[in-house]
């Protein structure tokens, strides 16, 4: 009866254990989820209140690679493959319209006129799919970290217009 209580003992401390690190690696997703938008705010600021002919020197405050947001998305990728993979389509979507804000940024960088309402509009986009993936992990935080074993619905975000 013993050997049933330490087993059960210690299942239950190595479970809550796992939760514990899930919650933490979910809570760095959403920060990192966030730290795009920033990222993308000064960017923008940058590109629209910066005159031409000072970016045209080929200087810019940041490295290319966080430019681009690509290390931040690496990041996400990573988090999302080890540890939340039902995370994954909704990642993408995000990812995808980073993209499309990159091209804005890309045309203005190589001396392309600026498509204000274009940018806008990306950035818009860019935006609600951010708050879609971290929504997903708000609503279905349970079923990520593995916090219940009751059956839940698995609740994908809003669909984006």
């Amino acid at each position: 009866m013993a050997l049933i209580v330490v087993v059960l003992s210690h299942w239950a401390t190595s479970k809550r254990q796992r939760v514990e690190h899930l919650i933490a690696k979910l809570e760095e997703l959403y920060r990192l989820a966030g730290k795009v938008e920033i990222v993308d705010g000064e960017r923008y600021a940058l590109l629209t209140q910066t005159p031409r002919k000072k970016r045209s020197n080929g200087e810019c405050r940041f490295p290319i690679d966080d430019f681009y947001c690509h290390r931040l998305f690496d990041e996400l990728r990573m988090y999302v493959r080890l540890y939340f993979p039902m995370l994954e389509k909704s990642l993408e979507q995000f990812q995808e319209r980073q993209i499309e804000l990159n091209f804005s940024f890309s045309d203005y960088l190589h001396e392309k006129p600026l498509d204000v309402g274009l940018l806008n509009s990306r950035i818009n986009m860019l935006g609600m799919s951010m708050r879609q993936f971290q929504q997903e992990m708000v609503t279905n935080h349970v079923i990520l970290v593995g916090k219940s074993r009751l059956l839940r619905r698995y609740r994908r975000g809003l669909p984006l217009r």
